[in-house]
Protein backbone atom coordinates (compact mmCIF):
# COMPACT_ATOMS: atom_id res chain seq x y z
CA UNK A 1 0.00 0.00 0.00
CA UNK A 2 1.23 3.54 -0.77
CA UNK A 3 -0.28 6.38 1.01
CA UNK A 4 -1.46 9.63 -0.40
CA UNK A 5 -3.21 10.83 2.78
CA UNK A 6 -6.84 10.08 2.61
CA UNK A 7 -6.07 8.08 -0.47
CA UNK A 8 -4.22 4.61 -0.86
CA UNK A 9 -2.86 2.77 -3.44
CA UNK A 10 -3.47 -0.64 -2.77
CA UNK A 11 -3.77 -4.37 -4.11
CA UNK A 12 -2.01 -6.20 -7.58
CA UNK A 13 -5.32 -4.67 -9.45
CA UNK A 14 -3.73 -1.16 -8.50
CA UNK A 15 -6.74 0.59 -7.66
CA UNK A 16 -6.88 4.11 -5.64
CA UNK A 17 -8.93 3.76 -2.39
CA UNK A 18 -10.44 6.05 -0.05
CA UNK A 19 -13.11 4.05 1.24
CA UNK A 20 -14.58 0.41 -0.03
CA UNK A 21 -16.76 2.42 -2.27
CA UNK A 22 -14.76 5.18 -3.07
CA UNK A 23 -12.51 3.71 -5.16
CA UNK A 24 -10.80 4.42 -8.58
CA UNK A 25 -9.88 1.93 -11.08
CA UNK A 26 -6.45 2.90 -13.12
CA UNK A 27 -7.66 0.20 -16.03
CA UNK A 28 -10.33 2.90 -16.85
CA UNK A 29 -7.79 6.18 -16.65
CA UNK A 30 -6.50 5.38 -19.99
CA UNK A 31 -7.63 8.86 -21.67
CA UNK A 32 -7.90 12.23 -20.18
CA UNK A 33 -11.27 12.29 -20.16
CA UNK A 34 -11.73 9.00 -18.00
CA UNK A 35 -9.05 11.13 -15.75
CA UNK A 36 -11.46 13.72 -15.54
CA UNK A 37 -14.51 11.68 -15.60
CA UNK A 38 -12.62 9.78 -11.99
CA UNK A 39 -12.04 13.65 -10.68
CA UNK A 40 -15.74 15.17 -11.22
CA UNK A 41 -17.27 11.87 -10.12
CA UNK A 42 -15.56 12.51 -6.73
CA UNK A 43 -16.41 15.96 -6.80
CA UNK A 44 -19.98 15.52 -6.90
CA UNK A 45 -19.99 13.09 -3.77
CA UNK A 46 -19.06 15.67 -0.74
CA UNK A 47 -15.61 14.63 -0.43
CA UNK A 48 -14.06 17.21 1.97
CA UNK A 49 -11.63 19.64 0.91
CA UNK A 50 -8.49 17.67 1.69
CA UNK A 51 -9.99 14.06 0.00
CA UNK A 52 -10.22 15.84 -3.58
CA UNK A 53 -6.98 17.16 -3.23
CA UNK A 54 -5.38 13.98 -2.10
CA UNK A 55 -7.14 12.46 -5.01
CA UNK A 56 -5.74 14.91 -7.75
CA UNK A 57 -2.64 14.76 -6.02
CA UNK A 58 -2.04 11.09 -6.04
CA UNK A 59 -3.28 11.13 -9.57
CA UNK A 60 -1.08 13.75 -10.82
CA UNK A 61 1.51 11.90 -9.12
CA UNK A 62 0.84 8.24 -10.28
CA UNK A 63 -0.33 9.34 -14.08
CA UNK A 64 1.75 12.44 -14.73
CA UNK A 65 -1.38 13.44 -16.46
CA UNK A 66 0.44 16.21 -18.24
CA UNK A 67 3.02 14.44 -20.03
CA UNK A 68 0.96 11.52 -20.69
CA UNK A 69 -2.82 12.58 -21.13
CA UNK A 70 -3.15 16.18 -22.32
CA UNK A 71 0.44 17.67 -23.35
CA UNK A 72 0.09 20.89 -24.91
CA UNK A 73 -3.43 20.85 -25.06
CA UNK A 74 -3.32 17.79 -27.33
CA UNK A 75 -5.49 14.50 -25.97
CA UNK A 76 -3.27 11.41 -25.92
CA UNK A 77 -3.81 8.28 -24.64
CA UNK A 78 -1.96 6.20 -22.09
CA UNK A 79 -2.56 3.10 -20.15
CA UNK A 80 -3.58 3.89 -17.04
CA UNK A 81 -2.22 0.34 -15.26
CA UNK A 82 0.83 0.38 -17.05
CA UNK A 83 1.33 4.17 -15.09
CA UNK A 84 0.19 2.58 -11.96
CA UNK A 85 2.37 -0.29 -11.95
CA UNK A 86 5.52 1.53 -12.99
CA UNK A 87 4.96 3.80 -9.95
CA UNK A 88 4.30 0.93 -7.59
CA UNK A 89 7.53 -1.13 -8.84
CA UNK A 90 10.17 2.54 -8.21
CA UNK A 91 7.84 4.91 -5.75
CA UNK A 92 9.90 8.15 -4.91
CA UNK A 93 12.08 7.73 -2.02
CA UNK A 94 9.94 10.87 0.10
CA UNK A 95 6.78 10.70 1.00
CA UNK A 96 5.02 13.30 -1.54
CA UNK A 97 1.25 11.93 -0.20
CA UNK A 98 1.57 13.29 2.79
CA UNK A 99 0.63 17.04 2.44
CA UNK A 100 -2.22 18.66 3.90
CA UNK A 101 -4.24 21.92 2.69
CA UNK A 102 -4.84 24.36 4.90
CA UNK A 103 -6.92 27.47 3.62
CA UNK A 104 -6.75 26.57 0.45
CA UNK A 105 -2.91 26.34 0.98
CA UNK A 106 -1.09 23.17 0.71
CA UNK A 107 1.39 22.68 3.65
CA UNK A 108 4.61 20.24 3.09
CA UNK A 109 7.24 20.25 0.24
CA UNK A 110 6.81 18.35 -3.03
Amino acid sequence: MIDFGTWKLVGDDLILKREAWRVVYFDQCNSSAQVLDWIFHYSAHNLTAQEMFDLINALKVILHPCKNYCSSGMNKQASGVELARAYRKSPPKKNIGRRSLVNGRTLGKD
